[in-house]
């Protein structure tokens, strides 16, 4: 797990989503920083004496919706002996409708903070998917080594009966027939052998893929295949999908989010009004220095606004904000209905797994017998060989059903606790 959740390639498309919302993140919240702003102007011409302007403004801008400048700035008239005047300006802009409040102002950087969440959640939910995958990957592995261990000794007492077979035949107490037959069975465990090296190899492969290491890596499986039973609560573990599932605080989430852009296209229904007001402190002189003596004063308060009276626009994007929050209301409800139906679904698969490895012990307990009767009865000369390679064919069978259930049953315990939303990721 460690090593997939390190290494595994497919994840860093996933990291890298989160650190792109974080830097979108950091930009929204400098809009909220203070700016410093130079500024110089001028037009140099040949026989022209421009006016010159050098200025610095230091601004914020605040959560309420208002902006807080101080502005420093000095002009230079060349065509009456150097005539300097200086300003220092001290302003502050409230909109009092459109634009107004903590709401609008903030609209971006909530956005961002909820990208973040989001893209963090879905990192999250990349990785438990991975570890089940990892998982799933790591039983089968286990179970095709095991199966692979049937195998080889199923071709062990194939080619034991073949030799039987040729033996009995050379002292008239077997037919060709019979010798044919343990031929064929040897060639078809041979065959059944190689495809469970094959799938071996390629499970190998696909686990290493998983991990994030070279193909030819061999790990050391160091479990085995066990099967430990689990009682099922259904109500308790649909509660706790329903407060632990990420797919649900994400769409919580999205409803919060268009309603609040319903409450800002709402208010983008009224026309822009601001309210400024600003203190100047002025001077000039026939030199920067004396300009900088200050001594007159002055005040300003106004209003501002510029708008247009067609609001087809505003009034069209105030109705979609309202069809999107309603959207959302409905994705909620079906991310609740998927949820459960994930949950119920994941609670058959457990059940009808472990009924399925008390089953298939008992078939392998019966097969086993089988064979073992099947091979006395051959020995003895009670039966022909064709009694033998069923009974080996159905104990084989056996076999290869009872690790395969055992290993979906660990499966499903563990994507019953991704689908609860406990599964909880390490490292």
């Amino acid at each position: 797990m460690k090593l997939a959740l390190t290494q595994n390639m497919n994840l860093q498309s996933a990291r890298d989503r989160v650190t792109s919302a974080n830097i979108t993140l950091e930009t929204a919240k400098s809009a909220f920083g203070i700016k410093i702003h130079p500024e110089v102007s001028g037009l140099f011409q040949k026989a022209e004496n421009p006016t010159q302007h050098y200025g610095l403004t230091v601004s914020k801008r605040l959560q309420i919706g208002g902006e807080l400048s101080l502005q420093a700035k000095t002009a230079i008239d060349r065509s009456q002996e150097n005539q300097y005047q200086t300003d220092l300006t001290l302003a502050y802009t409230q909109p009092l409708l459109k634009g107004r409040g903590k709401l609008a102002t903030t609209a971006e950087l909530v956005s961002a903070g909820q990208s973040v969440k989001a893209q963090y959640r879905s990192l999250v939910l990349a990785q438990q998917q991975l570890m089940v995958n990892v998982a799933t990957s790591y039983y089968e592995l286990l179970r095709d080594q095991m199966l692979l261990e049937v195998h080889e000794r199923a071709l062990e007492r194939a080619k034991t009966l073949q030799q039987a077979a040729e033996a009995k035949l050379k002292i008239g107490m077997a037919s060709k027939m019979d010798v044919f037959r343990a031929e064929l069975q040897a060639l078809t465990s041979e065959n059944n052998l190689g495809d469970a090296q094959e799938a071996l190899e390629n499970a190998k492969r696909y686990f290493n893929l998983l991990l994030g290491a070279n193909l030819a890596t061999e790990f050391q499986l160091s479990t085995q295949l066990e099967y430990n039973p689990i009682t099922i609560e259904q109500d308790a573990l649909l509660q706790q999908a329903m407060e632990n599932r990420l797919e649900i605080q994400d769409a919580y989430d999205s409803i919060h989010e268009a309603e609040r852009r319903v409450k800002i296209a709402q208010q983008n229904l009224y026309p822009p009004l601001d309210v400024s007001i600003q203190y100047t402190l002025s001077g000039d002189g026939d030199a920067f220095k004396k300009s900088l003596d200050l001594e007159e004063t002055r005040w300003g308060i106004g209003l501002n606004s510029s708008f247009d009276l067609d609001v087809t626009r505003d009034r069209a994007a105030y109705q979609q904000a309202q069809l999107a929050y309603e959207g959302t209301l409905r994705a909620l409800h079906s991310v609740e209905q998927d949820v459960m139906l994930d949950v119920l679904q994941t609670i058959t698969r457990v059940k009808q797994a472990q009924a399925r490895v008390y089953l298939q012990e008992q078939s392998v307990a019966q097969a086993e017998k089988q064979l073992e009767l099947a091979d006395l009865r051959y020995k003895k000369g009670l039966s022909t060989n064709l009694d033998v390679i069923d009974a080996e064919e159905a104990f084989i069978s056996a076999k290869t059903n009872y690790y395969s259930a055992i290993a979906q049953h660990l499966i499903a315990k563990m994507r019953l606790r991704q689908v609860t939303g406990t599964l909880e990721v390490p490292f």
